[in-house]
């Protein structure tokens, strides 16, 4: 689920695969919420540009939903708020191992013999 989360947020993908339409569904709900599927859809054409169909940004919020990124509620959607508290919890913990392997987990590639 984190890498998952993690591609969302780094828009992995082409802007017309899939993974480029579920990322621009979770930054459209992270600006603007509840949205139903259609205003999400307009969002996408009107603001990016990106055309696509609404069968496929339902397809994709379906997803999401089935994830437990998104909530809904009744025909409107969000982001759920657990999975934002996962996301940044996952960061932390990524800073925190950075901090304390500043050199990496190979060491200084100078003094490391695979290089």
């Amino acid at each position: 689920m984190y890498f998952m989360a993690a591609s969302l947020f780094l828009g992995e993908g082409s802007l017309k695969g899939d993974s480029s339409i579920k990322s621009l569904v979770v930054r459209i709900l992270c600006d603007e919420w509840p949205l139903s599927v259609r205003e999400m859809h307009e969002r996408i054409k009107r603001t990016h540009g990106i055309s696509c169909s609404y069968q496929a940004v339902f397809k994709q919020v379906k997803e999401l939903l089935e994830n437990n990124v998104v909530l809904s509620e009744g025909r409107y959607y969000k982001i759920n708020r657990e999975w934002l508290e996962q996301m940044n919890s996952h960061i932390e913990s990524l800073l925190e191992f950075q901090e304390m392997h500043p050199e990496g987990i190979l060491g200084p590639r100078d003094l490391n013999p695979y290089f």
